[in-house]
C-alpha cells in the first residue's frame, strides 16, 4: 500500500545522541482530512510525538522509504485513534500520510539536543479575584518570554473557550459584555518551536448591578450566601408560610431588616449595603436560619470624597459650616446624599454636591456622603470630624514691653479657632485698624509680640469666623 507514497529519511548520524528519560515530553499532532496540526515541531532527543485523528477517515502517519528502511507506519482509520514514536536521536524526519500524497498532507519532526525549555505567561490584566458588574467589559492581558526561541502567540481561554489570540507584544484581547457570574481566564503560549505553557487562572466574578434577591423558603435563606457591590440593595421575600426576621450578627453591621421587622407571609424588606465587608445574619424565631451578604468594592462602583470641610476643622456656633462631596463615575451621577452619623443631613440630585449648614449646636460631628449611580451602585465616603464650640469671650492680658522693648500681651483663645490681632494705624483707639497677625490657636492663651510698635497705639483682638 505504500509504493505511491515516498519520502526521505534525514538523520544527522554525526550528532547522534541518545536522549535520558529526564525532563522527556510527550507533544501531540492532530491529524484531521489532508493535514497534520502541527505540521513542524521542534523536540529534544528522548521526546515523544503522539498522533490522534480528530476525523473518522481514513488517514495514516509514515516516515521512510517504502517498501523496506519504514521507521514508522500505522493507520489512523477511526475518529480518537492514536500512534506514538519516541525520537531517540537528534535529526530531521520527514513523514507524511500515505493514503493522500496527493493533497500533500504531510510533517516534519526536528530533533535537537535537549531540554527544550517551554516559554513562561503570566496574566497580567484583571488582577485575581477582580470584582465587576454586568455587563462586564475589561481587557485582558499577559506577558510571555522563552529563553531559548521566540514567542510566537498568545492565546487567551474563558475556561476552554478560546476569546482571543495575539502575535504580537503586548499581549491582549477585549472581552465584552460577561453575563453575571464567575469566570476562570488563562492565557496560553507558545513558542516557535511549539513548546506551550499555560498561566495560573486569574478568577473574575461579575456581579448583578443594583440589587440581589434572598428568598426565604423552607425555613432557609437561599441562597444563604450573596455576593453584592458596595451600593447595591439586598431584597429579601418571605415565601413561607410562617413569619422569620432577618438579623445582623454583629451590632456594628448594616442594619438588615432590624429585629422590629417581622417578615410574614408574602411580606420583604430592602436593606441596601454601602460598606465593603461581610454581613452575617439570622432569624431570631429559627436561630439554624443563616446567611451571609458579602459587599465588594467593584472597579464599576462610583467613589465619593468630601473636600470640605477638612478633618479637625473648628467652627463657632451660629456660623455656617459647607460640605462639599466630590464624586467620580464613569456612569452618570443621580444622589449625592450628606450624613451626620446615620442622621441625613440632606440629598442633592445635580451637581455642585455642596450643602450648607448653619446653627449647629456645640459637639464634635462626623460628617459622610453617600453617591449613587444611574444603574443603582454607590460607595460611602471617609468620614470627616469637625467641631463646633460655643467661644469664650476675649481677654486681653498682661500687657508688658519684652526683650528689645518690643511691647506685648496675651489673649485667651479656644484651641482649634482663628484668631486675628489687630492694631491701629494712628495714635488712638478711633483710628483705622490693620491685621497684624493671624493664628490659630494651639492653646488657651496666645501671646502676641509687635515687631514694630507705636506710640499710643491701640490693640484688639477679634475672632475668624
Amino acid at each position: 500500500m505504500f509504493d505511491r507514497f515516498v519520502v526521505g529519511l534525514v538523520v544527522s548520524l554525526a550528532a547522534q545522541v541518545v536522549a535520558t528519560s529526564a525532563g522527556a515530553a510527550t507533544r501531540k499532532v492532530e491529524v484531521g482530512d489532508f493535514f497534520f496540526r502541527p505540521s513542524a515541531l521542534t523536540i529534544a532527543a528522548g521526546d515523544t510525538i503522539l498522533w490522534e485523528s480528530i476525523v473518522g477517515n481514513d488517514h495514516d502517519t509514515t516516515s521512510g522509504i517504502p517498501p523496506t528502511g519504514l521507521l514508522w507506519e500505522a493507520e489512523l482509520a477511526t475518529l480518537g485513534s492514536t500512534f506514538s514514536f519516541t525520537f531517540t536521536n537528534t535529526g530531521f524526519y520527514p513523514y507524511g500520510c500515505a493514503r493522500h500524497t496527493q493533497f500533500n498532507q504531510t510533517g516534519a519532526v526536528s530533533v535537537v539536543t535537549g531540554p527544550l525549555i517551554p516559554p513562561t505567561v503570566t496574566v497580567t490584566s484583571p488582577p485575581d479575584g477582580t470584582f465587576l458588574t454586568t455587563p462586564a467589559s475589561f481587557t485582558l492581558a499577559a506577558t510571555a518570554a522563552d529563553s531559548d526561541g521566540t514567542i510566537a502567540s498568545v492565546q487567551f481561554f474563558r475556561g476552554t473557550t478560546l476569546i482571543g489570540t495575539d502575535t504580537n507584544a503586548p499581549y491582549s484581547t477585549n472581552v465584552n459584555n460577561l453575563a453575571a457570574g464567575t469566570y476562570v481566564l488563562t492565557a496560553v503560549a507558545r513558542d516557535n518551536l511549539g513548546l506551550t505553557a499555560t498561566s495560573a487562572p486569574v478568577t473574575v466574578t461579575i456581579l448583578g448591578g443594583g440589587s440581589a434577591t434572598v428568598n426565604i423558603t423552607n425555613s432557609a435563606f437561599v441562597p444563604a450566601i450573596v455576593n453584592v457591590a458596595a451600593g447595591s440593595s439586598v431584597i429579601w421575600s418571605n415565601r413561607d408560610a410562617f413569619a422569620h426576621t432577618t438579623v445582623g450578627v454583629a451590632e456594628s453591621m448594616e442594619v438588615l431588616c432590624g429585629p422590629g421587622v417581622l417578615l410574614s407571609t408574602s411580606r420583604g424588606c430592602t436593606n441596601r449595603f454601602w460598606t465593603p465587608g461581610i454581613y452575617p445574619y439570622y432569624c431570631t424565631i429559627h436561630p439554624s436560619m443563616v446567611g451571609t451578604v458579602i459587599v465588594h468594592r467593584v472597579n464599576s462602583s462610583p467613589l465619593v470624597s468630601l473636600s470640605a470641610p477638612a478633618p479637625g476643622d473648628t467652627f463657632v456656633t451660629n456660623s455656617l459650616v459647607t460640605l462639599v462631596a466630590v464624586p467620580t463615575d464613569s456612569r452618570p451621577i443621580t444622589n449625592v446624599q450628606f450624613f451626620s452619623g446615620v442622621v441625613s443631613l440632606g440629598s442633592l440630585t445635580s451637581m455642585p454636591y455642596s450643602l450648607t449648614l448653619s446653627n449647629l449646636a456645640a459637639g464634635i460631628y462626623s460628617v459622610t456622603a453617600k453617591v449613587r449611580n444611574n444603574v443603582g451602585l454607590g460607595a460611602l465616603s471617609d468620614p470627616v470630624i469637625f467641631s463646633v464650640i460655643a467661644p469664650a469671650s476675649i481677654q486681653l492680658l498682661e500687657p508688658a514691653f519684652g526683650l528689645g522693648g518690643l511691647f506685648q500681651f496675651n489673649h485667651t483663645a479656644d484651641p482649634g479657632l482663628t484668631y486675628v490681632v489687630e492694631g491701629s494705624r494712628d495714635a488712638g483707639a478711633v483710628a483705622p485698624f490693620d491685621a497684624l497677625h493671624t493664628n490659630r490657636a494651639a492653646t488657651n492663651i496666645i501671646t502676641f509680640t509687635d515687631p514694630a510698635p507705636r506710640p499710643d497705639r491701640a490693640y484688639r483682638v477679634r475672632l475668624v469666623p
